[in-house]
Formats: structure tokens, C-alpha cells, sequence
């Protein structure tokens, strides 16, 4: 199963006690499915839409009207699966009082956060995508196949503090959400802090094996350095040596060429700690260059 339908099927399952964001879901979904005519062919979008119509219309009377689903004469599409079919005109009568209108304007009537949420929910679950928490690559898509409804979920989610941003895919328009942290606070809004806390926890991972990926990459750097500038220093005492000037070096320049001959991979801080009495990192480079001028002098 991909993180996408893990995700999908989470939100199909979600408990919800408002009111107002159970009307929300309904009326994405029927935004959604008019292109079909209401038809789809999905079980768990059947169990949702049954789970809403309960809660929604658990006190009409035996004289309203239909429920939100009916029954579909074509039972079996191509791939032999059951279909089922959205009752648009029971949808569209119980919004007649309402104050829902053009879904391409859902920024202008849907106010609260919760039911952002429950916007948010309805859309993924019928044209979402979402990668994995362990991809660094992370994104969260809503698909659409009307522009004006495609910008009109942006700026809800902009309404919501959720930064995304909308393009057009082949025959799609795709609002899309890139950023790590935009990505929590979206499956926090959709009711599904678990999801949110995996990112989070993914996020985190990827961080600190960055920073230590940084740290010893620095660190292999600065030894590459000394070892480089050893050999060097190496080199130059040789020559020193092959001219007979060491006998001409003070005492302390000697011992720390002889501890540069036997060490020429370790770093300045290390050489002085060597040395006694022990000198410091900047004493043994300050005597190093020394050493350096007086070999560069005899070449």
C-alpha cells in the first residue's frame, strides 16, 4: 500500500463531530464528483458519504427527501467493479438554505479552521498525493480540472496559514504544498496529527545526519589540510637537514622539526602538545614558519 492511499484511507475513516465540517466534506465531494454525473466507484468514498448522510440527516422525517446516495444502474464498470452514485439533487436541496455557493469562492464562505480542514480532507481523498515522510523530496498535491477552482483552494489554504501554490499538469491544475513544516501543519489541520508527527520526526532525522554529515566532511577537510601542510613541513626540514643547517637551528626548532620528521600527518595543536615543555597551536606555527623561510631561503 503507498503512504497516498495509507493517507486517504485515514481521512475516509475520520471521526467528525461539526456539524459545519461534515457540510463542507459533502459539498466538496459534490463539487468533485458533478463531473461524473455523481457516479464513482469506490467503497470507502460509499462508507464516508453514508457516514455523513447518517449524521447529516439522522432527523428527517419520512417525509423529506431522498438520501445523499442512489442507486446507480451501472453496477459494474469495466474493470467489473461496483459502482455508486452521489444523489446531486438531494446534495444541492439541502444546501438550498445554506450559504454555500460557486466552489471556484470556497475561500469566501468556508471561515473556520476546522472546516478548512474538512475541505482539505474531502479534496485529497478523491485527488490527493502526498510522499512519504522519509522522501526529502516531500509534497502534498491537490488535483483539480478547473483553474478558478484550483486557485479559489489556494487561497484557502492561504486563509489558513498553509502556503501553496498552483500549476498546471498536462490536462490538471495541481495546488501543491512543498515545505517540510507547511506539510505538518496541513495533516495536523486534516485531523491526522500522527501523520504530521512522522514528518516532523522525518524532518528532524534529516537534519541531524546532515549537520553530522557536515561536521565530519569539515572535519576530513582540516585533516586532508594538516596532512598536506605536514608533508610540506616534512620536505623543508629534509632539506635542511641535506645542507647540514639543522646544527645551526636553536634547541627548540630542532626538537620540533625532529617531531615534524617522525609526525608529519598530525596538525599543529597536536604537534605542540608533543613538544616540552608544551606549546600552543599558534608558537608552533609562528616556529614552523620559520623553519619554512630558512629552507625557502636555500633553494
Amino acid at each position: 500500500m503507498s503512504y497516498t492511499t495509507s493517507v486517504r484511507s485515514l481521512l475516509l475513516h475520520t471521526d467528525v463531530k461539526r456539524k459545519c465540517c461534515l457540510e463542507t466534506e459533502l459539498f466538496l465531494y459534490s463539487c468533485i464528483l458533478r463531473g461524473s454525473g455523481g457516479i464513482f466507484a469506490d467503497g470507502d468514498l460509499f462508507s464516508r458519504l453514508s457516514y455523513i448522510e447518517s449524521r447529516l440527516l439522522k432527523d428527517r422525517s419520512s417525509g423529506d427527501a431522498g438520501g445523499f446516495l442512489a442507486d446507480c444502474e451501472e453496477r459494474n464498470g469495466a474493470a467489473g467493479r461496483q459502482k455508486f452514485a452521489l444523489n446531486i439533487d438531494a446534495v444541492d436541496s439541502y444546501f438550498r438554505t445554506k450559504s454555500f455557493g460557486d466552489p471556484a469562492g470556497m475561500d469566501g464562505f468556508i471561515v473556520k479552521e476546522c472546516c478548512a480542514g474538512a475541505a482539505m480532507r474531502a479534496v485529497f481523498a478523491i485527488a490527493g498525493s502526498i510522499s512519504p515522510p522519509e522522501n526529502p523530496s516531500c509534497y502534498m498535491e491537490f488535483y483539480f480540472a478547473d483553474s478558478e477552482v484550483a486557485e479559489g483552494f489556494r487561497r484557502l489554504l492561504a486563509n489558513s496559514g498553509i502556503k501553496a501554490s498552483v500549476t498546471k499538469r498536462r490536462q490538471r491544475f495541481v495546488c501543491y504544498v512543498k515545505k517540510a513544516e507547511t506539510i505538518c501543519d496541513a495533516l495536523t489541520m486534516m485531523a491526522l496529527p500522527g501523520e504530521s508527527i512522522k514528518f516532523q520526526m522525518a524532518k528532524t532525522e534529516r537534519e541531524v545526519s546532515n549537520s553530522v554529515n557536515r561536521v565530519l566532511n569539515c572535519d576530513m577537510a582540516n585533516i586532508d589540510r594538516a596532512s598536506e601542510r605536514g608533508m610540506a613541513e616534512a620536505e623543508a626540514i629534509r632539506l635542511l637537514d641535506s645542507r647540514n643547517y639543522m646544527q645551526r637551528l636553536p634547541d627548540d626548532l630542532v626538537r620540533l622539526a625532529e617531531l615534524r620528521i617522525q609526525n608529519p600527518e598530525v596538525s599543529h595543536g597536536e604537534l605542540g602538545r608533543m613538544m616540552v615543555p608544551e606549546l600552543s597551536h599558534s608558537s608552533v606555527s609562528l616556529k614552523m614558519k620559520k623553519i619554512l623561510a630558512i629552507a625557502e631561503s636555500l633553494k
